[in-house]
């Protein structure tokens, strides 16, 4: 396939980037022939397709008119895709708009992530709702066995948390690394996403394969808060992992979470 002119590829992507629906409509219709479209809708500028571009700036009548002329809602381009880029950049009517013309809601790029991870990474609250409400699984996992409550609680996403907790989302669902929600909220320091697990029923005794707990992984990191919290629970400070190790072994060299420890045995 020849290669389309590098002007007309800028002025395109140019129209693509201002959003100019009119124009791209113009230029694809009456000024190119099907062979000059053909090697365009495939080019790249900058590393996006030209539909790609359209959905992760939100272009919605730009993405209506380059899929009505053939663009592949699924191109793979740096290990993304303009269907993940709508739902990472919560799009949420481009989203829809893929959806209904097709878009296998499950599809992922090569680590696994699909669209619903990302959208729970970038606390894209619209989004996750409406693949939710879309039967999107909440247990699907990455390659590396991360599923999307696991991206919000890491983020610190409290609102992505409750949606997909509602939807029956597990908290202890492990990762390939010993992480979980749980886990990760507790060791990230995030303390409004903790309290609502606790509220909704959490273990707060909840450990991975290696023994690790919330009060061990807070201890751990230093989110004194977190730590604060769970002993206000009734965390037990005598738990150890499999390595033997307690929480207040883990805090070693940090003054106010020893004390905290200690203050409970």
């Amino acid at each position: 396939m020849a290669q389309p002119d590098p002007d007309l590829v800028e002025h395109f992507f140019s129209l693509i980037q201002a959003g100019d629906a009119k124009s791209v409509r113009s230029l694809l219709y009456e000024h190119l022939t099907k062979s000059q479209w053909n090697s365009l809708r495939s080019a790249t500028l900058e590393g996006s397709s030209p539909l790609f571009l359209a959905a992760s700036k939100g272009h919605l009548e730009v993405c209506k008119v380059l899929v009505a002329r053939g663009a592949d809602i699924n191109q793979k381009l740096a290990n993304s895709s303009p269907w993940l880029q709508a739902c990472a950049n919560g799009h949420l009517d481009i989203v829809e708009f893929f959806l209904e013309n097709d878009q296998d809601i499950e599809a992922a790029d090569s680590d696994g992530v699909t669209g619903l991870m990302y959208a729970s990474n970038n606390g894209k609250t619209n989004v996750v709702h409406f693949l939710l409400s879309k039967s999107a699984r909440t247990d699907r996992t990455t390659n590396n066995g991360f599923p999307p409550l696991l991206f919000a609680a890491n983020k610190g996403h409290l609102e992505v948390c409750k949606v997909l907790v509602a939807k029956g989302a597990d908290r202890d669902q492990e990762s390939n690394n010993g992480r979980s929600p749980w886990l990760q909220a507790c060791a990230r320091g995030n303390l409004d996403i903790v309290e609502f697990f606790v509220e909704n029923g959490q273990n707060i005794e909840a450990a991975n394969s290696d023994g690790d707990t919330g009060l061990m992984y807070a201890s751990r990191k230093g989110k004194s808060n977190v730590v604060h919290f769970l002993l206000s629970k009734g965390a037990r400070t005598d738990r150890t992992t499999n390595k033997g190790n307690t929480a207040l072994v883990l805090a070693v060299g940090n003054k106010l979470i020893v004390e905290l420890l200690k203050s409970k045995r």
